[in-house]
């Protein structure tokens, strides 16, 4: 197995990410920084954040550079977050298969089928 190549500071937001959430897959890693992103929002907002919040955040985000010390944190604060959003994806997925395993037609299916 190759060894990681080293990182040259600053780095962007992909790049962060990448570094922060290394074991996530690669389109999960947004995912999470959005989730991470609301809840920031919603703090100092004291409401739900609008979707155009949201991207102008990103934007704002994305025009940065991080050196080292930004990097540690950014990924300890997202240690911490990690296992609460993982549980909300977790709990929405199940929550739509629910929705469709009992919905109306699989009802009268089964019904049909027994």
């Amino acid at each position: 197995m190759a060894r990681p190549r080293k990182v040259k500071f600053p780095v962007g937001l992909d790049e962060l990410l990448r570094l922060a959430l290394r074991r996530k897959r690669p389109e999960d890693r947004f995912k999470y920084y959005r989730m991470e992103l609301r809840d920031s929002l919603m703090w100092h907002l004291g409401r739900q954040p609008t979707k155009d919040e949201i991207d102008q955040e990103v934007a704002k985000a994305r025009a940065l550079k991080y050196d080292a010390n930004d990097a540690a944190r950014f990924s300890f604060a997202m240690s911490e977050h990690l296992p609460i959003f993982e549980r909300e994806i977790r709990q929405n997925r199940a929550k739509a298969m629910a929705a469709g395993r009992w919905s109306k037609e699989n009802r009268e299916k089964h019904k049909k089928a027994s």
